[in-house]
């Protein structure tokens, strides 16, 4: 009896429900949020299966080959461009 007379005088009594009320709040709110993740993985799990069952035909190895390759040429075709430009210039100016 002494304690409910000192947890009224307190205010413990209003502040302990209050308190318990924030705590199922924030337990319904973490459930929540651990749905939308699962839901999350269960997405990002479809889709990665999609990517991998489209990507699954490509040789990776001959496509990086064939860029390699590529990149090679349009260093090359980069490179003659001022090259050219400079031959004609001293070729005008008979410089060679």
């Amino acid at each position: 009896m002494v304690d409910n007379i000192e947890m009224t005088k307190n205010g413990w009594s209003e502040w302990s429900k209050h308190v318990l009320l924030t705590l199922q709040a924030l337990d319904k709110n973490q459930k929540d949020m651990n749905t939308k993740i699962d839901e999350m993985v269960k997405v990002q799990t479809t889709i990665s299966n999609e990517i991998k069952h489209k990507v699954g035909d490509v040789d990776f190895k001959e496509v990086q080959t064939e860029l390699k390759f590529k990149s090679g040429m349009w260093g090359a075709i980069a490179g003659l461009i001022p090259t050219i430009g400079l031959l004609i210039l001293l070729s005008i100016t008979g410089g060679l």
